[in-house]
């Protein structure tokens, strides 16, 4: 798709617009210099893209906090999934952990969930993770921390004006 602007002059003030739905051929440019004059006639500028909205940012942001986690469990590395339910999940089982902390769970004890079982995260790579309430606590406490940074990093882009449009890079909510 192509625009051509028709001019009053060469070089001058746009007093039309042409508008043709396929790629232009050399025939067609002829046809315009023919009709017009040379000059007379120029290939439109793209229109600009459209600004990026607040709700644009907003998306990638959550887009950005349902991302798998990293997080380290007794000095090893693992990867969560942190999807909308696995949040909701992780949520409920550190208030449950809290609950067991403030009972007298310690660390390394895997039963505070449960007399007979020990607590069990499945990671992202489908695989089981022994996990006490502390860590448990603490595995929230990084998800929390990352959606309020995610949060405030967004808020800043929408105080831009114009906000740029490479909003989704990653130097912009690291």
């Amino acid at each position: 798709m192509a625009a051509y602007e028709i001019l009053d002059a060469p070089g001058g003030s746009v007093i039309n617009i042409i508008i043709v739905t396929h790629d232009t051929t050399a025939e067609e440019e002829a046809y315009l210099n023919d009709t017009y004059g040379s000059g007379f006639w120029r290939l439109a500028p793209d229109p600009p893209a459209p600004p990026i909205t607040m709700a644009q940012v907003d998306a990638e942001r959550d887009r950005r906090k349902h991302l798998d986690l990293t997080f380290d469990v007794d000095t090893n590395s693992k990867v969560f999934q942190a999807d909308r339910a696995s949040q909701i999940h992780m949520h409920e089982a550190a208030v449950w952990a809290l609950k067991a902390v403030e009972a007298g769970a310690v660390v390394d004890d895997y039963r505070w969930n449960s007399n007979t079982e020990d607590f069990q995260w499945i990671l992202a790579d489908n695989s089981l993770l022994l996990m006490d309430a502390h860590e448990m606590i603490a595995l929230w406490a990084e998800v929390s921390k990352r959606n309020t940074q995610l949060q405030l990093k967004g808020r800043a882009l929408k105080d831009m004006s114009p906000i740029p449009m490479n909003y989704t890079d990653n130097s912009f909510w690291e």
